[in-house]
């Protein structure tokens, strides 16, 4: 047995002598050799969002599709990310834009790629037909829509009741009334901010032409604007002071039925789950959010048109910037967020109402795509920014920071030198 080992302990030395003389290597197997295992290089698409575009989810299956594609989305605040993108400081493959800065964009539409070639045209039946106006200039589509707006009176039913006691024809006057009643008879706050209101009204003017928050100049002229002037004392009498510029409703003394939670904030969230509001001007992508932040409570909400004319509060269209890195891969996601199955999860999923009107059978949708604007408000560029000036002054004195003639006087320095 010892003379055998000797034996095979020599062969093996001859053998391993002889590879490393010769330089060998042993050779991997050929099914082994032909794979190649290093990853494939990823793409990468970027895009620029803000909080409440109809983005949550939407890129799931798009991202199966394309696995060898990193996307990069970038969310910010709403006014922040407009007023950055209009100065210049994002850079991505594709950007959203809220309709409520369409005015703003479609002025420096140039900036944006038409995207007919490429997709085609618009929906031929738009909820919001307005709206082709601005995404449309000199033949261009240099912006496509995924989501309009809508804007409807919610409250709980747990503690107004399944129908609220307001005419069908009530108006503005009329629910701040209401919600006085409601806040003495119940201890809560009507409504948990009063710039909704602002906004609400001042767009309602807008779209039967009795407001013009810049001129046909390109100059803000709030000053001197009787619709600007009726939205901001609506807007104080709900905050229970009085009006600046004549009593929009007559006689009528409440007190404050407004509270200080801009919508969406931390207090907000709070005030919703804690119960600490009854009713919300809403627009549609806020229900589910007012509905899911109720439910621990048990509470159920409803709805009903806001007074007067429709108005716009949100809708968001995409648009891919002429200096995108990935304009080809911005087409292929700007077409699938835009498509009618996208638009259909949007509305399923978070409440946004779908700008193709030719999509049917989605649940509950009746009464926001019947509160959806059907005429063209008012926009003109630098309009958004000066409204952020009005809104901010609002809320000062909801805070109780100022009275109403000093943030109102405030407001017009600031305005002035936005110009």
């Amino acid at each position: 047995m010892t003379t055998r080992r000797r034996r095979l302990r020599w062969l093996l030395g001859v053998v391993i002598a002889t590879v490393i003389a010769g330089g060998c290597a042993l050779e991997p197997p050929e099914s082994l050799a032909s794979v190649d295992t290093s990853p494939e290089p990823l793409s990468v698409v970027r895009i620029a969002s803000y909080d409440g575009a109809p983005l949550d989810h939407a890129l799931d299956d798009w991202k199966r599709d394309h696995p060898t594609v990193r996307v990069e989305v970038e969310v910010r605040d709403i006014d922040v990310h407009h007023r950055d993108l209009l100065d210049g400081a994002i850079h991505a493959d594709l950007v959203a834009i809220d309709h409520g800065w369409l005015g703003e964009f479609a002025a420096r539409s140039a900036d944006f790629a038409d995207t007919a070639d490429a997709l085609g045209p618009l929906p031929g039946v738009l909820a919001a037909p307005h709206i082709e106006e601005s995404l449309t200039v000199n033949g261009r589509i240099w912006a496509r829509p995924a989501s309009v707006g809508g804007l409807v009176l919610a409250w709980r039913t747990d503690l107004l009741g399944a129908e609220l006691d307001l005419a069908h024809d009530a108006g503005w006057c009329d629910v701040i009334e209401f919600g006085d009643h409601q806040v003495e008879t119940t201890g809560v706050r009507f409504l948990p901010e009063s710039s909704v209101l602002f906004r609400a009204t001042l767009e309602q003017a807008s779209i039967v032409g009795a407001a013009s928050v810049i001129d046909e100049n390109g100059e803000p002229d709030v000053e001197h604007d009787p619709a600007v002037h009726r939205a901001w004392d609506l807007t104080m009498t709900a905050l229970g002071h009085e009006a600046l510029f004549g009593d929009p409703c007559g006689d009528l003394e409440v007190g404050r039925i407004a509270g200080n939670l801009p919508r969406q904030s931390a207090a907000w969230a709070d005030a919703l789950e804690a119960g600490e509001f009854s009713a919300s001007l809403a627009p549609a992508w806020l229900l589910p959010r007012l509905v899911s932040g109720a439910a621990e409570r048990e509470s159920v909400w409803a709805t009903r048109p806001i007074p007067g004319v429709h108005g716009d509060d949100g809708g968001t269209s995409w648009a891919i910037p002429e200096a995108a890195i990935r304009q080809d891969l911005a087409e292929s996601v700007l077409a699938w967020l835009t498509s009618s199955t996208m638009q259909r999860e949007a509305w399923e999923r978070g409440g946004h109402l779908p700008a193709d009107a030719t999509i049917d059978g989605l649940d509950g949708i009746d009464l926001f795509a019947a509160s959806t604007a059907q005429r063209a408000p008012i926009r003109r560029p630098g309009e958004q920014a000066v409204i952020g000036v009005l809104v901010t002054a609002i809320e000062r004195v909801e805070s109780g920071n100022a009275e109403p003639a000093e943030a109102w006087a405030d407001a017009l320095f600031r305005i002035d030198r936005l110009s």
